[in-house]
């Protein structure tokens, strides 16, 4: 249904609802006014592009022509709330129909009032997640709106960096994949990276047969490592002597991971969380079970749902310590990134990505910075 708004003689705007319709009735071709007459209320709708665009524009509903002024005081501010009821009205009149304006006017009042009013809420609602937001930046405050790009080789295939860290004028960088050895994801190597190097450089280091995870605070590294059954930390920095600390760890175990907190270096086994002061290693949570069922970390990545997984994660960033809480960002099977939450007073772990993120701060909120890799900008 598609009808022209064009006029044959008069070329005037009219200066009310009734002169308009009149109007439409003396100078719309005879076609026009029987496809109107004989459609339905509901077809109307068809009408407002094409058809309701000519009115508008032609009679200047957009601005403060005296048509637009009538429908004003009516309480119709909106272009398309006008043309609509000229068209209904029209159709009313075609068909000997009551107009029934009150309701017309009252129906577009009504809706726009729905809209403030959400609008309203919906501007509350973003200053309380604004002022959510600064209270979740863990007492991180912003320096810069901008963030440096980092131009990354492409890695192996089948291999993933799961972090980068600044560390002696360039970057370390964890890279994670595959390992048949372990039939797990861990890390398959760390690297180092500066400002000019165009490949990934494997890092070694002497006292360190096999390294499990790196944290880094301000120049120092802290290295993981396990020869054999035996772990240790060492310690690097490039202004101060290596330092190696043998861990005690009341639990044999498969693997380790690093964490951070302010007060220590936190050392997560699978069931048991660690704050570790010169190599001893004092329990700050202990889980009751060393297992648990998917889907809350996926240990292997692949995603078996009946498959028990270790209670803790090493899928994910470095955990953090903060407030009395240990926090995990887990990569799940759909390489979604969820946030988690160890309460150290509770006995199991939450979902903070359900309800810290998407109530709390909202679902699309932080845009924390753009990494450009081999010209592809992610945000």
């Amino acid at each position: 249904m598609g009808c022209s708004s064009s006029q044959k003689n008069d070329n005037s705007i009219p200066s009310t609802l009734p002169l308009a319709v009149l109007n439409l009735i003396n100078t719309l071709p005879s076609d026009d006014l029987s496809m109107i007459k004989n459609g339905s209320e509901d077809d109307l709708n068809r009408l407002h592009h094409g058809f309701g665009t000519g009115l508008r524009n032609s009679w200047g509903l957009w601005y403060n022509s005296p048509l637009a002024q009538w429908f004003n005081q009516k309480g119709i501010s909106h272009a398309d709330d006008m043309s609509g009821i000229i068209i209904k009205s029209l159709y009313r009149e075609l068909n000997d129909l009551p107009w029934k304006l009150d309701e017309q006017f009252e129906y577009y009042q009504t809706y726009w009032n729905q809209v403030k009013e959400f609008e309203k809420k919906e501007f509350l609602q973003k200053d309380v997640r604004a002022n959510n937001r600064k209270s979740a930046m863990l007492n991180w405050k912003w320096t810069s709106n901008e963030a440096p790009e980092a131009v990354l080789p492409l890695q192996p295939k089948f291999k993933d960096v799961w972090g980068l860290e600044p560390y002696n004028g360039g970057f370390i960088v964890i890279i994670k994949g595959w390992r048949k050895e372990f039939n797990t994801i861990w890390h398959d190597g760390i690297y180092f990276i500066n400002s000019t190097s165009q490949q990934l450089n494997p890092i070694s280091l002497n006292k360190c047969p096999e390294i499990h995870d790196v944290v880094i605070e301000n120049e120092t590294a802290h290295w993981l490592c396990k020869e054999k059954r035996s772990w240790s930390i060492v310690s690097t920095n490039p202004f101060l002597e290596t330092i190696k600390r043998e861990l005690y760890n009341p639990s044999q175990t498969d693997w380790l991971r690093l964490g951070k907190s302010k007060e220590s270096l936190l050392v997560i086994s699978p069931d048991t969380i660690y704050e570790e002061q010169s190599g001893k290693l004092t329990a700050i949570y202990k889980a009751s079970s060393a297992t648990r069922e998917y889907p809350h970390f996926d240990h292997d990545g692949l995603g078996q749902e009946t498959k028990e997984e270790y209670f803790f994660s090493q899928r994910s960033a470095t955990p953090i310590k903060f407030n009395g809480a240990v926090y995990f960002q887990v990569e799940d099977t759909g390489n979604e990134t969820d946030l988690y939450r160890l309460k150290l007073t509770e006995e199991d772990i939450e979902s903070a990505d359900e309800i810290f993120i998407h109530d709390y701060i909202g679902r699309w909120a932080i845009h924390v910075s753009n990494i450009t890799v081999k010209g592809m900008t992610y945000g």
